[in-house]
């Protein structure tokens, strides 16, 4: 519920401000209309420089919604989502329900992810896409990756 009330504001403000935003939103856009999902291009220039992840979500958001600001920031608010959900897991099974509530209030209410997803960045879902997979089955194994 703190999710909603915290990111979901941030769907729609503030419009895409600089040339970062930008840049990622066109290249999303830009696999769409060329239905070329394997490499990237901005402007017409292949853009190499973040991995696709982020991307392909923007694009089938925009494919769903048009190409908005709510469909640009719906994959970040996600993945924010999931991370909430993954910390909550891994506090639980690690510390008991309590830990696993708190682990994921905590991380709702911190300044980092809700600044990270005001802006078309991959820095907001890196952490649920590459490290909280790693840490689970760290968890799972003993330790060991």
């Amino acid at each position: 519920m703190f999710w909603v009330l915290i990111y979901g504001p941030g769907l729609f403000s503030p419009p895409l401000l600089d040339d970062a935003d930008s840049v990622r939103a066109g290249a999303a856009q830009e696999m769409l209309t060329r239905h070329d999902y394997v490499t990237l291009h901005a402007d017409g220039i292949r853009y190499f420089d973040k991995a696709p992840l982020l991307y392909w979500l923007t694009a089938a958001r925009y494919s769903q919604f048009g190409f908005t600001e709510f469909a640009t920031r719906l994959p970040l608010m996600l993945l924010v989502l999931a991370l909430l959900l993954a910390s909550y897991a891994l506090g639980r099974e690690i510390g008991g329900d309590s830990a696993g509530l708190f682990a994921a209030l905590i991380l709702t209410t911190a300044v980092g992810p809700y600044l990270y997803t005001r802006f078309l960045i991959r820095r907001a879902g890196k952490p649920a896409t590459e490290r909280l997979p790693t840490a689970a089955r760290e968890n799972q194994s003993g330790g060991r990756p």
